[in-house]
């Protein structure tokens, strides 16, 4: 039986048909949730917040927002082609967000050198449109204000196009481990809609190039408009030949004020052909094992991901990155020009945020928890936050477990596959009152459940 034969008989047998009917949700209104409580449900932040203690160890996440081009699907916060001048600036700017992080931790008699840190991460927009040396200022201002430990994972985003052979010697150099390659699909009729800047042909040389350099991850998309199954499959065909250490693979969002959005929903796979491709990237890459519900992995786990799932701390640097520490969900100012601002006047740039109660900590960890495919523990839930998961979401598993959407193995609660495919509906049903009620008002009024931010400067 050959892999689409395979899938379908699987597709059938967990019954996704129906189980498309227990979420009721739309095509075009599918939402990946990577942060709890969602941007759209934090408040203003009044700046009276104040670091309380230095975390023993964090996670660092460096929001670079320059792009060589303006890709089709992308609703990140990017400035497409600016000026050296202007990437000057921003490098200078970022240097002095940190600097004020380090004066929060003096504030109170300590330092960000007490805390550890073992992941960082550059994303973006394109980190690898920056300069060797714009690069290395960066790292060297994480490096002098923080304890980096020798081991660390240090991760940056790249596209094939940034990828030659002077930005790939200059990255083994800076001491980058990981490389994230945003490929999205090995089909160039695609690639020209999506206004990459890549060819097929350049990918996989990229790929292979830095294989022998760090490790590596490519993102692919799917989803597309025009896209069908045997396109994906030969997508996932193709990664597997190139054998990356890490495969991601993201349902496209159709998201607004993206150029995507401006295509006809017709164009686009209907829902239920976006999962039978999701269970086809769970059938072709059997040889990886699942991290969470999107990525894939050889062998080893991505240490930043897992920080940030597993509800540890972290700060965003940058415009329109967020932070989780003490407690404190916050988001940066998703515009250049008011981050500068922020910091030009001493303050830390931040926009929006909500300081977590015991109760709001609690559902943060169970809703991060469940994208993982290993699964909560709820003892462990019980001992760290002092609440029963059993108890305050006995109605939740139980019609979870009904429609088999989780397995219980004593106190391990974990997400089947047919539970992967629908773990962003299943991981909403767990936010609070609070958070839904707030998530509602601004779907109401035209905000996107779980928007980062729709500002471009091109």
């Amino acid at each position: 039986m050959d892999i689409i034969s395979r899938t379908l008989d699987d597709f059938k047998n967990l019954k996704i048909t129906d189980a498309i009917e227990v979420f009721q949700k739309k095509r075009d209104e599918f939402q990946f949730v990577y942060q709890y409580p969602p941007s759209v449900t934090l408040g203003t932040h009044d700046g009276s917040w104040k670091l309380t203690n230095v975390p023993k160890e964090l996670g660092i996440y460096v929001h670079i927002p320059f792009c060589p081009t303006r890709c089709t699907f992308c609703h990140y916060y990017r400035i497409t082609k600016p000026g050296e001048d202007v990437i000057e600036k921003y490098i200078s700017t970022l240097c002095a967000e940190i600097a004020l992080w380090e004066k929060e931790a003096k504030d109170i008699g300590s330092s960000l050198k007490n805390s550890k840190v073992n992941a960082i991460y550059l994303g973006g927009g394109t980190p690898t449109y920056l300069s060797k040396s714009q690069l290395n200022m960066v790292l060297k201002t994480i490096r002098n204000y923080f304890s980096v430990t020798e081991d660390a994972e240090i991760c940056i985003e790249a596209t094939p196009d940034t990828l030659g052979e002077d930005m790939l010697s200059s990255i083994k150099e800076l001491g980058f481990n990981r490389i994230s390659i945003g490929i999205q699909t090995f089909n160039d009729d695609i690639l020209k809609k999506l206004n990459r800047n890549h060819d097929a042909e350049t990918a996989k040389k990229v790929i292979i190039e830095a294989k022998k350099i760090a490790t590596v991850n490519v993102d692919l998309l799917f989803g597309l408009p025009r896209q069908k199954p045997l396109d994906w499959l030969d997508d996932l065909e193709e990664i597997k030949k190139l054998s990356p250490d890490f495969i991601t693979t993201f349902l496209t969002r159709i998201k607004q004020n993206t150029p995507l959005s401006k295509i006809p929903l017709s164009e686009f796979p209907e829902q239920a052909e976006t999962l039978f491709m999701h269970l086809l990237s769970m059938e072709a890459l059997n040889e990886y094992h699942l991290i969470h519900d999107i990525q894939w992995a050889k062998k080893d786990n991505f240490t930043f991901q897992q920080l940030k799932w597993q509800n540890n701390e972290f700060i965003g640097l940058g415009p329109s990155s967020y932070s989780y520490i003490n407690g404190l969900v916050c988001n940066n100012f998703p515009k250049l020009s008011d981050y500068t601002d922020a910091i030009k006047n001493g303050k830390l740039p931040i926009g929006a945020s909500s300081l977590l109660d015991a109760k709001e900590k609690f559902h943060r960890a169970v809703v991060l928890g469940l994208k993982m495919a290993s699964g909560l523990n709820v003892s462990e839930l019980h001992d760290t936050y002092g609440f029963n998961a059993n108890d305050v979401f006995k109605d939740e598993f139980l019609l979870l477990e009904k429609n088999e959407f989780i397995k219980r193995d004593n106190d391990l609660i974990k997400p089947t596959k047919k539970g992967l495919l629908f773990i962003n509906e299943i991981c909403e049903m767990f936010f609070s009152d609070g958070v839904k009620k707030r998530m509602q008002s601004a779907v109401d009024s035209g905000i996107e459940a779980h928007s980062i931010c729709e500002n471009w400067e091109d």
